[in-house]
């Protein structure tokens, strides 16, 4: 989703949820686990929203714009349904390392277009310099970045793996100058938010290594 302007035009939602629904019914022929109560309902008030979007445009003013915003729903719902399906407590850091991986290979790129221009670069007079490609908005792929950074950086405060620990920490190299490059408020805004985060973090466990030493 990321490469196609990250989902925006009506174009590829299509796939995305055939590739969702792939998923699901994947999972559910290999004994994929029970969907839990808190999960069940938020899956059930998507599905209802979805089919009053479908209805809506019965009245609606403009009701090709109401089958697509369905059309964008039903992505929603088979993302939704997959995720449940295959979700478990046990799995939750790989489908955040899967998502490290993903926001990592679309930053990647945006350095790309900056690092050989004469074979990637797009030049958007709207976004000047900025980078935007391939999701084709600066912020939207800024707070992507920054959301990536967040979750990597988790990684290399709590991964038992060192390997894990590594690639986190390189994916770091490739997402705080995507963020910075991006030059957009919404995304500085979030790496400010990040960093005093994370220096509570870091007290935290500096106070509780002083206990544990004392102890």
């Amino acid at each position: 989703m990321g490469s196609f302007d990250g989902g925006y035009f009506s174009s590829s939602w299509g796939w995305a949820a055939l590739a969702f629904v792939w998923v699901a019914l994947l999972a559910l022929l290999l004994g994929g686990q029970s969907v839990q109560r808190h999960g069940g309902i938020w899956l059930v008030a998507l599905v209802l929203f979805t089919l009053w979007l479908a209805a809506s445009a019965a009245w609606s003013s403009d009701q090709t714009r109401s089958v697509l915003e369905t059309e964008r729903m039903l992505v929603y719902v088979a993302a939704t349904t997959a995720v449940l399906l295959i979700l478990r407590p046990s799995t939750v850091p790989h489908l955040a390392g899967g998502v490290v991986a993903g926001i990592a290979a679309v930053a990647v790129y945006a350095l790309a277009t900056r690092l050989f221009p004469e074979r990637l670069a797009v030049f958007d007079p709207i976004s000047g310099y900025r980078l935007a490609e391939p999701v084709g908005y600066w912020n939207v792929l800024g707070l992507a970045a920054a959301m990536g950074a967040l979750l990597a950086f988790g990684f290399v405060a709590r991964a038992r793996s060192s390997v894990a620990c590594g690639a986190a920490g390189a994916a770091l190299v490739v997402f705080l100058p995507t963020v910075y490059f991006t030059f957009g408020s919404a995304a500085h805004g979030s790496r400010l938010q990040q960093e005093s985060s994370l220096r509570l973090q870091w007290i935290r466990v500096a106070c509780q290594a002083r206990r544990d030493h004392r102890e």
